[in-house]
């Protein structure tokens, strides 16, 4: 079968949080279309890491070399060091391991998948550099690449026409393709790129069997709970603390509802320890649960025992050019969604399915409202259950996420 090599200096990196489902949706998805996939990814010896790579339906190869130096590799070291060198305008992380992977001698050793890819991706987080030793390594091994871009390219946002270099518009134009994760992105790429507008498309990403729910289990009698799982950065960006204050409010607005909401947090980042102490401030403390990230089959028993589930967008930064993946396994559940986000993609494909409500964040009234009219369902009925049209989900389906796919794959090796 043929070979496809993601290069992606980040794989993997949250354990089984953040981009890890999307690598398994597409991983079942090119079986299905016939291929094999291997992930170039760098070092990262932690346990979380090391749980996916082995669940992972094809094969991970791991760097000897990081995005961070070795005698900082650690959580708070590595965190600081990045901060430095984001201040200092130094070369970031991803860029350095993408300079290393071009000078690494064993990139093409015999039993390694690049040496006998038939096509390679090159996913992007904001920065340039994989894409650029993608390009070099598929002229090198005289294979087509194309490019997926998670996070917004840097130079390519914003109210002014990109003023890129030469090297990377080489790097769009030689692409065989450019995929983004929105519809708004791909039109904003389109429109100050025309030269490659006919290559960029949305590879949306899909809902996963494995936290879809399932089973009998129900939310507790008399609660409402609100679950969010996944990173938190806490303000301002994704931050549950917008949450907190319209508890806060809806218990100032009925007294009754004190003690009838929780909102269960799943996951690590600084968000989780800001939201702790926030809602002790707040005098919420015991309204909020905060517990660690699991693996997807446990995570469907806090999905079925939860009421309602929260999608966290930047608390105060308006971003509307990114969709966090867990919103389309929310799609295809009987939950209402929930989204603290400003007006936008994510909350317009929110409105057409049906699924819940989009707030923006710092409306604190509107949330407290949101809860309170949930809280009243919960209360009089049990279940505050919210069904969808399946038409209305057909966009975001597995079906259409491997037909998509599919494209991509035939226009690369047209």
């Amino acid at each position: 079968m043929p070979l496809l090599v993601i290069v992606d200096p980040l794989g993997f990196s949250r354990g089984w949080m953040g981009s890890a489902e999307r690598y398994f949706q597409v991983a079942r998805a090119l079986r299905e279309l016939g291929w094999d996939v291997a992930v170039v990814a760098r070092r990262d010896n932690s346990r979380a890491t090391e749980e996916v790579d082995t669940a992972f339906a094809g094969t991970v190869v791991r760097t000897p070399f990081g995005t961070v130096p070795t005698l900082v590799n650690h959580r708070g070291l590595g965190y600081i060091w990045w901060l430095a060198r984001t201040w200092s305008g130094a070369m970031p992380g991803d860029d350095v391991w993408a300079t290393r992977l071009a000078r690494w001698a064993d990139r093409y050793k015999a039993g390694s998948p690049l040496a006998s890819a038939d096509l390679l991706c090159a996913v992007t987080y904001h920065y340039w550099r994989t894409p650029m030793v993608v390009r070099t390594m598929a002229q090198e091994l005289g294979i087509p690449y194309w490019i997926d871009i998670q996070d917004p390219l840097k130079g390519t946002t914003g109210p002014e026409r990109p003023s890129l270099s030469d090297e990377q518009l080489a790097v769009l134009q030689d692409a065989k393709q450019i995929v983004t994760t929105t519809t708004t992105y791909t039109e904003q790429l389109r429109q100050i790129l025309p030269s490659v507008a006919d290559k960029i498309g949305c590879l949306r990403l899909t809902h996963n069997a494995s936290t879809s729910s399932s089973t009998d289990e129900a939310p507790p009698e008399g609660r409402l709970v609100l679950l969010h799982a996944g990173y938190l950065n806490g303000e301002p960006n994704r931050s549950a603390i917008p949450l907190l204050r319209a508890m806060v409010q809806l218990y100032e607005d009925v007294p009754s509802a004190r003690g009838r909401v929780t909102l269960r947090l799943m996951g690590e980042g600084k968000g989780m320890p800001e939201a702790a102490a926030q809602a002790g401030k707040l005098g919420v403390g015991s309204d909020l649960e905060c517990l660690p990230p699991v693996r997807p089959e446990a995570l469907r028993h806090y999905l079925d025992t939860a009421d309602v589930l929260c999608i966290l967008k930047a608390a105060t930064i308006r971003r509307d050019l990114q969709i966090p993946g867990k919103t389309y396994d929310y799609l295809f559940t009987n939950k209402p969604i929930l989204a603290t986000t400003f007006p936008g993609e994510l909350a317009d494909i929110i409105e057409a399915t049906g699924s819940g409500f989009a707030v923006d964040p710092g409306d604190t009234t509107r949330l407290a409202s949101v809860l309170e009219q949930l809280l009243d369902k919960k209360l009089a009925t049990g279940s505050v259950a919210l069904e969808r049209d399946v038409a209305n989900l057909s966009p975001y389906s597995f079906d259409a996420f491997r037909g998509e796919l599919g494209r991509v794959l035939a226009a690369c090796l047209k």
